[in-house]
């Protein structure tokens, strides 16, 4: 077995047993590999990868949706009627259901799921395990209902409410689906809304005319020459314009920032990156004996904080350069792959970080 830099890690995959079936790196996956290669080994390698969730995160799949997808919306979320448990709460939920419900859900097409009033030890076991609510104590005196709580009782109280037998059971109902809240909904919405009425934006977005052809949640992997590893993503949208031998390649953002401060994201998280890799999905397409002399035109669509709205066209000469600095970070990526090394990014690993 050829060894790994990731002495943290439990086991080992070798170089050849990672290979045996072609990796496509995403976006994502890219910058994980660049900026921390421990985690881009545990998440794709040893494929333990921890589900990411956030208030953030939920926001803009619902963005997503209703901009590119708004019919599909009741197959994809789960609205709660109160709100998401919060913080060590929901941690503890969470796991509780993935330990003892999930489980059972994936094994037998008919099951019955015990509620949370059933499962007394195992909320207590993982109050434990998060250390939340470990500071009660049993009671010295009666209550005004007359009970002397012990210190679990306490702390299952704190646990078992109608908010969170709510949430429960929308776990349950939507193994499968992503739950959200009113709050949530209705803010993606006037977001959405804002996209939509926004003349520039819904240009790229939409067609009216048999001259254009409209792709949305386009799915596209590809091969990169001389790489070990191909690419691959889900772009937002793809407009072709066939009368002026036009592709628009369209990307969506949100953020918590206003516009003005938007654009060094571009750096900051490397949305350059995704431009040129979402270029070389579409020119993949084009078949080499093609000589029509199609254009490619990228655009961000960016909804700031304040719901405006603006589309940030990416220049001819930008995309060139970008190109340029991408093929630095295939470059680093390959040098990963080819040396199975992932503990520190390229840069450290070589010595080239000076002060």
């Amino acid at each position: 077995m050829i060894e790994t830099n990731n002495v943290d890690s439990n086991r080992e995959i070798s170089k050849e047993e990672f290979l045996k079936e072609k990796f496509y790196l995403s976006f994502s996956s890219l910058g994980k590999l660049l900026s921390s290669p421990k985690i881009f080994y545990r998440d794709y390698i040893l494929k333990e990868r921890e589900e990411l969730e956030g208030k953030h995160l939920k926001e803009g799949e619902l963005l997503h949706c209703f901009v590119l997808e708004p019919e599909n919306f009741d197959d994809k979320f789960i609205v709660m009627p109160a709100k998401v448990p919060g913080g060590g709460l929901k941690i503890v939920i969470d796991n509780v259901f993935k330990t003892y419900a999930k489980p059972q859900i994936k094994k037998e097409e008919v099951c019955i799921i015990p509620d949370l009033e059933e499962l007394h030890r195992e909320i207590l076991n993982e109050l434990e395990l998060q250390d939340l609510y470990q500071t009660l104590v049993s009671a010295k005196r009666k209550d005004s209902d007359g009970l002397m709580l012990t210190a679990d009782q306490k702390r299952l109280q704190k646990v078992i409410t109608p908010e969170t037998e709510i949430y429960w059971s929308a776990l349950i109902e939507g193994e499968r689906k992503t739950i959200v809240d009113m709050d949530m909904v209705t803010k993606s919405k006037i977001k959405a809304q804002a996209i939509l009425s926004t003349p520039k934006a819904l240009k790229l977005l939409t067609t009216n005319t048999i001259k254009t052809d409209v792709r949305k949640e386009v799915e596209l992997k590809c091969e990169l020459s001389g790489y070990p590893f191909g690419l691959k993503g889900i772009i937002d949208c793809v407009l072709v314009d066939y009368e002026n031998e036009t592709i628009y390649i369209t990307d969506l953002k949100t953020t918590s920032k206003e516009l003005k401060d938007w654009e060094s994201s571009v750096d900051i998280y490397r949305y350059w990156l995704q431009a040129v890799i979402y270029k070389e999905l579409i020119l993949a397409l084009v078949p080499d004996d093609n000589n029509r002399p199609w254009k490619l035109k990228f655009n961000f669509i960016v909804v700031d904080k304040n719901n405006m709205v603006y589309t940030y066209p990416v220049s001819a000469q930008s995309l060139a350069l970008w190109e340029l600095k991408a093929k630095e970070e295939y470059d680093k990526a390959k040098w990963h792959f080819d040396n199975h090394i992932y503990n520190l990014p390229y840069e450290y690993e070589l010595g080239l970080v000076e002060l």
